[in-house]
């Protein structure tokens, strides 16, 4: 009867080891599983960047965005205009950066960019404003001429160092450098029509008016004349 219970006590002793010994290599064989499963989303998901708050932001933090320009040098950097400041892309490291009123922008509304050699020009609703990289900041035009300060609907740069802007009910001006800053006066066109894009070639400035207007303003110094929009043909 001894002997019998020594047996029963025995095996129940070793039915344990097995039982610990079958966990333990459960557990392990579980362990590499979601380490190789791991390796594997790694491997697979391409690496994500990391958003610091008070430098970069994602696009989806932008209610309104109104212009995308490439940098003139680096077409894989964007400069993108929106209503909660300048927020610049890389597309090689997939950063976004934030430039906003901490960094001299005059207002936080940019409508429009654009760049007069690498030097960036943001319209925005209080004032141009001119980007120093070396600086990180922004300085305004000319700040103390208040003929062009106002709501900029739209900013093109046009030859090496001319940027025309419109301003809202003050009509069009242009800059020659930072230092100086004369109205434009396009016949046709009042000074309380609202200029609402810029487009600048070789040849001369194209301003598109609301009220359903187009103007054209020569290089070659030639009268500015206005292009009437043709009916689409039907099919």
């Amino acid at each position: 009867m001894n002997l019998s219970a020594s047996k029963l006590k025995g095996r129940h002793k070793t039915g344990r080891i097995y039982l610990i010994l079958t966990v333990g290599i459960m557990s392990a064989v579980l362990l590499v599983v979601f380490f190789l499963y791991r390796q594997t989303q790694t491997t697979l998901t391409p690496p994500q960047p990391e958003f610091d708050p008070q430098k970069c932001v994602r696009l989806l933090d932008i209610s309104r965005v109104y212009r995308i320009s490439a940098h003139p040098n680096n077409p894989y950097v964007l400069w993108f205009a929106t209503a909660e400041g300048v927020r610049v892309f890389d597309n090689e490291t997939a950063e976004w950066t934030r430039l906003g009123l901490d960094h001299g922008l005059p207002d936080e509304v940019v409508s429009d960019i654009t760049f007069s050699g690498e030097t960036p020009w943001v319209g925005t609703w209080s004032g141009i404003g001119i980007f120093e990289g070396a600086d990180t900041t922004f300085n305004p035009l000319v700040p103390d001429d208040p003929r062009h300060q106002g709501r900029v609907l739209a900013v093109e740069s046009h030859g090496n160092d001319t940027v025309f802007f419109s301003v809202d009910g003050k009509g069009l001006f242009r800059a020659v450098g930072q230092d100086l800053v004369e109205p434009v006066t396009v016949p046709g066109a009042s000074r309380d029509l609202r200029i609402t894009c810029l487009k600048s070639l070789p040849e001369g400035l194209y301003i598109g008016v609301e009220d359903r207007k187009l103007f054209f303003v020569p290089t070659g110094g030639e009268s500015p004349r206005e292009i009437g929009f043709s009916s689409p043909s039907a099919e």
